[in-house]
């Protein structure tokens, strides 16, 4: 499974699919950069969202989704479904 970095949103607790754990942001001017793993331990994951956005090392993002963006891959072949 896959998503883009754009299509992932910054949300309410109450509302987060999970959470990243922010491990290094590049400010771009226009874009702000998120890289980090999903709920600490988890798969690694780039966020970016327009903007600046004032985050730290360390913090935990409350993260949320569409289904419609998210890819689906064979895990033998590799293609997308």
């Amino acid at each position: 499974m896959g998503i883009r970095p754009e299509h992932l949103t910054v949300t309410a607790e109450d509302a987060a699919r999970f959470r990243l754990q922010v491990e290094f942001i590049e400010a771009l001017g226009a874009d702000t950069v998120v890289y980090g793993a999903v709920e600490k331990q988890g798969p690694l994951l780039t966020l970016r969202v327009p903007g600046v956005m004032r985050v730290a090392r360390g913090d935990l993002l409350p993260l949320t989704f569409e289904s419609q963006h998210l890819h689906l891959f064979d895990p033998q072949t590799r293609q997308r479904i």
